[in-house]
């Protein structure tokens, strides 16, 4: 099967029964972890930093992109996409690591052929990190599961939130046919990445920190 996600599964009560302990509903659900869920809270003080400190501009900028993190938050809950497991073994670490190192040549190759986009008086930086967090929030952690529940086909769920993302993107890059296909390859290894740990760090991690690096 497809990157091993398929491993033997019991479902007990619309969960499901892996090594001892419930992960989710019917194998379709990603974990936040303590690294991710610092992550959400980073992107937290940026949104007020945005909001309290800078002009107007700055914070229609830090609402929009927190309005898509609270609606996938809000989603992900709503549908039981989402659970939290703020635990990371020494094996998972290893497997967060590598997948995460993988992301970032995704994530910088988007960033490297994308253009950049006028941000007020945000710093680019720092808006970076909060418009990915509040992607991976809706995208990985809802709308990827979410479609894996309703397919129960990895790859198709993988290749719909990549198409999803990409026609969100179509309002930034437009008709861009280059930048837009190499935002479908980018969110590709972000969704594989998401499935493969059930966790939501490597893509939180790798998209928040190259926006940071290349802001």
């Amino acid at each position: 099967m497809l990157f091993g996600f398929w491993a033997e599964k019991k479902a007990v009560n619309g969960l499901v029964l892996r090594d001892g302990h419930l992960t989710g509903v019917q194998g379709s659900t990603v974990r936040l972890d303590w690294i991710s869920s610092l992550l959400i809270v980073t992107a937290g003080l940026i949104f007020l930093y945005g909001t309290v400190f800078i002009g107007t501009e700055a914070g229609t900028l830090a609402n929009a992109a927190v309005t898509i993190l609270v609606v996938g938050l809000t989603l992900a809950l709503l549908f039981k996409t989402l659970a939290f497991d703020l635990s990371i073994s020494k094996a998972e670490f290893t497997q967060i690591f590598t997948w995460t190192c993988m992301c970032l040549g995704a994530v910088l190759m988007i960033n490297f052929v994308t253009p950049r986009l006028p941000l007020a008086e945000f710093n680019p930086k720092m808006f970076g990190v909060l418009i990915a967090v509040a992607e991976t929030m809706f995208f990985q952690g809802f709308l990827l599961p979410w479609l894996h529940r309703l397919t129960r086909i990895s790859i198709l769920a993988v290749v719909l939130a990549a198409l999803a993302a990409t026609a969100f993107h179509i309002n930034v890059y437009h008709l861009n046919m280059n930048a837009l296909l190499i935002v479908f390859g980018g969110f590709t290894m972000l969704n594989f990445a998401t499935l493969q740990t059930q966790r939501l760090t490597p893509a939180a991690l790798s998209h928040s920190a190259i926006n940071f690096l290349s802001g």
